[in-house]
């Protein structure tokens, strides 16, 4: 393609963009780093990268988690994710999809 934008989404958000065929590498090589872009202004979560309120503190199965648990801690409705010592985003969507309430919040 000669103009294109990939997302991929794991433990992390990464990315790459390309115009006019030509793969935008940016100021240090950051071009592609939509990840660190800031997606919450004023009271996000820390980012590895050094900021907060990073695309990655809250869409990556890193931040997906993070958030399973302050809501977890915080809420007293009862949740299927109590049970899983070692929560992943994948049990988190296990239960949003069985209509756990909690985890279709997170997933929201």
């Amino acid at each position: 393609a000669k103009d294109l934008i990939l997302v991929t989404l794991g433990t992390g958000v990464g990315g790459g963009i390309i115009v006019n065929g030509e793969i935008v590498r940016g100021q240090n090589g950051a071009g592609g780093e939509i990840g660190h872009i800031c997606s919450v202004p004023e009271g996000g979560a820390p980012c590895n990268c050094g900021k907060s309120g990073c695309i990655e503190t809250i869409a990556s199965a890193t931040g997906i988690v993070r958030i399973a648990k302050e809501k977890i801690e915080s809420d007293h409705r009862d949740t299927s994710m109590r049970a899983c010592p070692d929560l992943t985003a994948r049990d988190i969507f296990e239960a949003a999809s069985k209509n756990d309430p909690v985890a279709g919040e997170v997933v929201d």
